[in-house]
């Protein structure tokens, strides 16, 4: 496993400038290129910038429209139903969740019903910065078929994200971003890339047993066996739920219909769901951090059991880890040459 130390501005203008070449619009690139650092900045390497070359060769290939014509059409009073018309996964979501804190500035709730969309990255980016302006925001996107039903071995479901955010003081926000399933199938492909191996209960080989080889678990995976539903049951049920709102209530497909994310052949048919709420209509906003705070001191002073070296509240690590960064990052090394690869294509 080698890494590059790489200056963050200059990966960041190489990226922007490989999304302008190909006909990505300069305010669009830079966001496209600020969740994947982001990514890279908080260790979630899966979400990061080795999804470059595969959102690349979608939009070469049409599969993503990098000029749609999104569309808000307003349900109820506070419900909106949006056409993502096949826009790129993290304008779509970036456009929707600023749609829902306007809504929620006015009306104290927002809620959006997303079809027509694409993989949006780390869906804690977006309720991260929605928590930064004082709201509680819930974001779900189903998934290309990735994930089996508890007990089964088929790609049924998908891994499915949803992420909750909320500012939190002295602690910025609290930030929950997870899979259905035990990991990403981008976090199990990272680990293959890196000839590492998989903790136990991520995945499965061909036949159906647990596997810790990320290689095998890829081989198995690209004949229709899942990975592993994360917490057995609960995984499996959350999953399902993720299937309803983001899927079924939007007019976008069940996973199982999903075009995987990684596929160039496909237009991805996912969809995305939101609740956004303006704190404030429910209890003062200096109330609730306090007791926000309070309760979070409560939690991370607790006992110790042996061998834990703390209490992180979800987002603390995510939080420190952006506050530390310097100059530069670390990009594994196999990641760098795709990039470098493209470049050159690009140059021809």
């Amino acid at each position: 496993m080698q890494y590059l130390i790489v200056n963050v501005e200059d990966i960041r203008n190489r990226l922007a400038n490989i999304f302008t070449r190909i006909g990505v619009v300069s305010e669009d690139a830079d966001l496209l290129v600020d969740t994947f650092l982001d990514a890279e900045i908080i260790g979630r390497e899966s979400h990061g910038i080795m999804r470059v070359p595969d959102l690349y060769n979608r939009i070469l290939n049409g599969t993503i429209n990098i000029k749609p014509n999104i569309t808000f059409s307003n349900i109820t009073d506070c419900i909106y139903a949006v056409d993502g018309d096949n826009a790129l996964g993290a304008v779509l979501a970036d456009r929707t969740m600023k749609f829902c804190e306007k809504v929620a500035a006015e009306k104290g709730i927002a809620v959006a019903a997303v079809k027509n969309a694409n993989h949006l990255g780390a869906a804690g980016y977006y309720t991260t910065e929605a928590a930064k302006n004082g709201y509680f925001a819930f974001l779900a996107c189903n998934a290309g078929p990735g994930a089996a039903p508890y007990g089964g071995m088929s790609r049924l479901l998908g891994t499915s994200p949803f992420s909750v955010s909320f500012p939190a003081g002295k602690y910025d926000n609290f930030m929950l971003d997870i899979a259905t399933s035990a990991a990403a199938y981008g976090k199990v492909a990272m680990y293959a890339k890196k000839g590492e191996k998989l903790p136990l209960g991520w995945a499965m080989d061909e036949n159906g047993n647990d596997t810790t080889d990320a290689q095998v678990a890829i081989n198995a995976f690209k004949k229709g066996v899942g990975l592993l539903p994360m917490g057995a049951h609960k995984g499996m049920g959350i999953s399902m739920i993720i299937d309803v709102l983001a899927g079924l209530l939007t007019g976008a497909k069940f996973s199982y219909e999903v075009s995987n994310s990684f596929s160039t052949s496909s237009v991805s048919g996912v969809g995305f769901f939101y609740i956004v709420l303006d704190i404030q209509r429910f209890i003062p906003m200096h109330q609730f951090i306090t007791s926000i705070e309070n309760w979070f001191d409560l939690l991370k002073a607790d006992k110790l059991r042996p061998g834990a070296s703390g209490i992180f509240i979800p987002g603390e690590i995510e939080n420190m880890k952006r506050r530390a960064v310097g100059k530069t990052i670390k990009v594994f090394d196999g990641t760098m040459q795709e990039i470098e690869k493209i470049e050159m294509a690009l140059d021809k």
